[in-house]
């Protein structure tokens, strides 16, 4: 059975951070970036039902109380939480720009069931964030609707998936940031970005170069020349199991790599896009940093 590889868009900077020290960061509900979050329409008529019937009362005298307090309640409940949103999918192009700085950053792919959450935490929460386009409404009985899995259906394309942990299972590397380590197999794949600088590129093969990521598949992206979509290409991998191949995409060594990208520099300063010449003398250096220390 193939395994589900999940996605993380990220900057160079933070993938490289996220590689060599081997934790990723859970984040607090207050601190995402959907102004919605964790923002229910209350059921009134369901509250002061609960109410009467807790309280036995026949007067709503302390309703606006009751309120307050379960509310409280529930977004206390939240805020100890920290959540890791994933997708499943590479290829959107909004989160390309959103999350990896306009195309310049790094797709990670990740095997949640294969080192991601330590074998030993036996309670977490994986599952697939419901769109919607209504508002969470709480108190709500229904046992397959949780609030931190409900979002607008603006959000929808993002395709998101979330595993949701205590904070107090997570490790505080500084004031209100809370990382989980992972084991290196956990990484199946990393997919550069159309336009990461060489150098962003280069320092994290440097990083993927340790014995625990040598199963670690690497791909680089370019612009389609004809669509609207971003094109992957595999270029690296020491894979031992089918399962671990997730996309099959055309092989390149890294010497078609470099041909290939210098064949494009050549088709851009013909049509202008590269010019003079020094610059693209600066894009052929470019891929020599990144191919020929792997090469030699």
């Amino acid at each position: 059975m193939t395994k589900k590889v999940y996605f993380k868009y990220v900057t160079a900077e933070r993938a490289l951070q996220i590689i060599s020290s081997k934790q990723i960061r859970f984040s607090q509900p207050n601190v995402l970036n959907d102004a919605f979050e964790l923002l229910p329409t209350l059921d009134m008529e369901k509250i002061k039902e609960d109410y009467l019937k807790k309280t036995n009362n026949t007067d709503l005298k302390g309703l606006e109380n009751f309120t307050l307090e379960i509310t409280n309640t529930l977004f206390e409940s939240y805020s100890t939480k920290g959540i890791l949103s994933l997708s499943s999918s590479f290829e959107i192009q909004l989160m390309w720009a959103h999350y990896c700085q306009n195309y310049t950053g790094v797709v990670i792919g990740f095997d949640v069931e294969e080192g991601l959450i330590p074998s030993s935490y036996e309670r977490y929460i994986f599952d697939k964030v419901k769109y919607s386009n209504k508002r969470f409404l709480y108190p709500n009985e229904n046992p397959d609707s949780n609030l931190m899995f409900h979002k607008d259906k603006c959000w929808e394309y993002e395709n998101e998936w979330r595993i949701v942990r205590p904070l107090k299972r997570l490790l505080q590397v500084k004031d209100g940031i809370y990382v989980s380590e992972f084991r290196p197999s956990a990484i199946r794949c990393v997919i550069y970005g159309p336009l990461i600088n060489p150098n962003d590129r280069n320092s994290i093969c440097k990083a993927l170069n340790h014995p625990g990521y040598s199963h670690v598949g690497q791909y680089v992206s370019d612009l389609d020349d004809s669509n609207f979509e971003i094109d992957i290409d595999y270029l690296s991998s020491t894979f031992s199991d089918e399962s671990s191949m997730v996309y099959n995409k055309e092989e390149l060594t890294l010497r078609n790599f470099r041909e290939t990208m210098l064949s494009k520099g050549k088709l851009f300063q013909a049509m202008g896009i590269i010019s003079p010449d020094q610059k693209f003398n600066r894009f052929k250096d470019s891929i020599d940093l990144y191919t020929n220390e792997i090469i030699d």
